[in-house]
């Protein structure tokens, strides 16, 4: 008998007042969904890839595979902070690129020549980063990691074409 009061409210609160008659909100019309269209412009779908750093088989391979090649509008990228800084030297990505940004810039230009769309999902800050001092999950010095995703994002940004090492 606890729950009778909130079962109650809960039937009366479903009845509608319409003149003189009660009906529940359950009895109204049936509205008749519109037949479905589809369109482009709406959905995307995409694939993660997570190319591998010093195994260009590998990239090539996935590459070629059609749920990138074709089935795709976007790739989504998992990258590693400490991967592509492991030191303070390879934040000049022009002048001394990590070896993983090396394979994510190959990637990228290689989305890019089939009109893919990028995303990316950043994690991982490097020991030289973060406030302990330790690589992996720990909190960044304040203000890197937002230097960091700005300029990550505006050099990847800025590759339209695929690099002499591309992956195709």
């Amino acid at each position: 008998m606890k729950y009778f009061p909130l079962i109650l409210l809960l039937v009366v609160s479903s009845l509608s007042a319409q003149g003189n008659k009660m009906t529940s909100l359950l009895d109204r019309p049936k509205v008749t969904p519109k037949p479905y269209q589809w369109t482009t412009d709406h959905m995307q779908v995409g694939v993660r890839w997570q190319p591998f750093i010093g195994r260009p088989g590998n990239n090539h391979h996935d590459a070629a595979r059609a749920v990138i090649a074709k089935d795709s509008s976007y790739v989504q990228f998992w990258v590693s902070w400490s991967a592509m800084e492991p030191t303070p030297a390879h934040m000049d990505y022009a002048k001394n690129p990590s070896p993983g940004m090396q394979e994510i810039e190959r990637a990228v230009a290689h989305c890019k020549k089939l009109g893919l769309k990028v995303e990316f999902v950043f994690f991982h800050a490097p020991a030289w980063a973060t406030i302990e001092g330790k690589p992996g999950g720990h909190r960044p010095k304040p203000g890197l990691y937002e230097q960091y995703v700005k300029r990550i994002a505006t050099h990847l940004s800025l590759i339209t074409s695929p690099s002499p090492r591309d992956i195709s």
